[in-house]
């Protein structure tokens, strides 16, 4: 069932996708005479109730109307069935909720958490259209709310330059390194002894490809932003550059529409970014890794900046995310840029409140050194040398510590548009936009 925008209607849906629309809802289409894999087993109506989605138990979606296919999971192989389909406050994208409390998130819609592998039984999901939280219904009538970040006042003076300098060994610390010396440093803010096991300080005059690959749409499907303002991922010396010892990742506006080549389906756009990794070049298993740079200053929404470790065999523990772990050290959106929001993506075995924190201040007008430390027993991260958060990661059976985390991980460095409350405002959000990185290093 899914009503209309202004409770003036609703619809009804068959388990053979049949639509039966009353009061003020208007008919848009139906499954009613396709032959279905699985059965219908819920709705939902776009913003303004100008069509809607089905979904089938498998994950399927048919959508109708000015509903926007944004994904399914009708080719994966679930674990429990799906049993509902919410969409996103401003309808660019929507959940899926699988009978165990996993949820699958696609378009603009984030992934705030979910209850797979708990033991649980959920029947359905409930958004908040203010904040855009989702509480998780289980069977017994009880919920789960899962926040969504804060809204944030800005400042509007910049705050004074950390710093983030080159140090020497304190007491208790020795940096070791052969052709990766980091530079003679160590991690900031971070105890014991480290050997240097990844460097670049892009002091050459073009991206050192013995370390780094360009991230492209065409081979792997990676977007970012949303609607119309989908990114595609190019290799190009516009939106991935090396010069006066730095690298440049460069989101931007193109002249006229291209056709980006996408697996998962072409699509034309007119924005385009950079985006780096280590993939299949290097990866680690626990160490520090730390990245300084400095982000776009923008202080008006529709930027996201990601510095994040991804797993080398991303289907270890599983075929869906985040069976196999994703550690975002930094993660920064335009419309909250005095603050880094990291968030540690796994599937827990009960809530955990560490995963991420909302009250980490960055120096939105300067240099930052954002850094991980990842050891067996803990995550931390911290930005500038002081301690954001700390985790514990306790996995949902069957996996026990340090699974996921427990396998090499690949570096990843990224400029996006962003999505949902952070989504791109044409004729607002500035471009081009540049997120400048000065150094990347890496100790074990």
């Amino acid at each position: 069932m899914g009503s209309t925008a202004d409770g003036g209607g609703y619809w009804l849906v068959a388990s053979d996708g049949g639509i039966f629309s009353f009061g003020d809802a208007k008919f848009y289409g139906s499954t009613g005479s396709i032959r279905l894999n699985k059965p219908i087993v819920g709705m939902a109506s776009t913003t303004h109730g100008g069509g809607y989605w089905l979904v089938a138990s498998d994950g399927g979606i048919f959508s109708f109307g000015d509903a926007t296919f944004r994904g399914s999971t009708g080719a994966m192989r679930l674990d429990d069935p799906i049993v509902a389909v919410a969409p996103s406050p401003d309808g660019e994208g929507y959940w899926l909720v699988g009978s165990d409390g996993g949820v699958f998130n696609f378009g603009d819609a984030g992934f705030l958490g979910s209850l797979g592998g708990r033991g649980v039984a959920v029947i359905g999901m409930i958004v908040d259209p203010q904040s855009g939280a989702y509480s998780l219904v289980e069977a017994d009538g009880s919920s789960v709310t899962f926040p969504a970040p804060p809204k944030i006042t800005l400042p509007t003076t910049p705050p004074s330059e950390p710093t983030t300098t080159t140090t020497t060994s304190p007491p208790g610390q020795v940096a070791t390194g052969g052709a990766n010396d980091c530079s003679g440093s160590v991690p900031l803010g971070v105890t014991g002894s480290f050997a240097c096991t990844f460097d670049d300080e892009f002091n050459e005059s073009s991206l050192d490809e013995s370390k780094w690959v360009m991230q492209q749409t065409f081979n792997s499907g990676y977007t970012t932003g949303s609607g119309t303002s989908t990114v595609c991922y190019v290799s190009s010396p516009n939106n991935v550059f090396v010069a006066d010892g730095y690298l440049d990742l460069v989101a931007r506006q193109e002249t006229s529409p291209i056709t980006c080549s996408d697996p998962f389906g072409n699509f034309m756009t007119s924005f385009t970014s950079g985006m780096v990794s280590t993939d299949g070049l290097f990866s680690q298993a626990f160490g520090v890794f730390e990245v300084r740079a400095q982000l776009p200053a923008a202080a008006i929404q529709g930027l996201q900046e990601t510095f994040w470790l991804w797993p080398q065999n991303s289907a270890k523990y599983g075929s869906t995310w985040p069976d196999s772990g994703e550690l975002d050290f930094a993660e920064s959106y335009s419309v909250f840029s005095a603050l880094d929001i990291p968030y540690i993506h796994y599937n827990a075995g009960t809530a955990d409140p560490n995963v991420t924190a909302y009250d980490c201040e960055i120096n939105q007008y300067g240099f930052n050194t954002y850094g991980l430390e990842w050891t067996p027993t803990s995550i931390t991260v911290l930005y500038n040398g002081a301690v954001c958060l700390v985790d514990h990661p306790i996995p949902a059976a069957p996996l026990v510590a340090p699974q996921p985390f427990d396998q090499p991980f690949f570096l990843a460095l990224t400029q996006a548009l962003g999505t949902q409350g952070d989504s791109y405002e044409p004729g607002t959000t500035p471009l081009p936009a540049t997120t400048r990185i000065d150094w990347v290093r890496v100790w074990g």
